[in-house]
């Protein structure tokens, strides 16, 4: 069935619009549906498969804002339709989630190693560890760490004049099971196992 949606219409007779004729897109394209909720009204959006684009697509096809309530969608994907949209969506998730899990990584928390590289009351290269965290007195949305070097050295500065150095680069198993989630998210369904 893929989309149906009405084209034209004009006044409501025994429940449909007068004049109104179905038409049907994305017939064998349509890999999942879900509805957007907004505070008065939601959306109806399929997500489907694009071959031109070859990449995949979210398209509104009914809403609460308007007569819409003949408008469907059945999903009617094949496997192999699936299949490909899972791949490009992992592909192209890549490398935002190496970003995300490098940013991750990089985060400075208790116990990180770092290095100060900015600033002006704390030796630049001075290194240590973090051993607190909390607000900027003045600057609230700012976060304050305070390191101890090894020798014993007590320091406090903002967390944005330190760069964590004991953070390992993410390995291609965790940037693809990000990228794997990122994708399932991006479709709305599971992952196949063969992808």
């Amino acid at each position: 069935m893929a989309i149906v949606t009405c084209k034209g219409g004009g006044k409501v007779v025994n429940g449909w619009p007068e004049g109104c004729t179905h038409e049907r897109t994305h017939e064998g394209a349509v890999i999942s549906t879900f509805e957007r909720n907004y505070h008065d009204d939601s959306d109806f959006v399929a997500v489907v498969w694009d071959d031109e684009a070859q990449d995949v697509k979210n398209i509104t096809y009914a809403t609460t804002r308007g007569w819409t309530y003949h408008n469907g969608v059945e999903v009617d994907a094949s496997d192999e339709v699936i299949e490909r949209a899972f791949e490009v969506a992992v592909e192209s998730a890549r490398s935002g989630a190496y970003a995300a899990l490098l940013e991750d990584r990089m985060r400075v928390e208790h116990g990180a190693q770092v290095r100060v590289e900015r600033g002006r009351k704390v030796p630049l290269g001075t290194e240590g560890k973090v051993f607190w965290t909390g607000p900027d007195r003045y600057r609230p949305r700012e976060m304050r760490i305070g390191l101890v070097t090894e020798d014993g050295e007590r320091h406090f500065t903002a967390a944005r004049n330190v760069e964590r150095i004991d953070a390992e680069e993410p390995t291609e198993e965790q940037v693809e099971a990000v990228a794997r989630q990122r994708a399932q998210s991006r479709l709305r369904r599971r992952c196949p196992e063969r992808v």
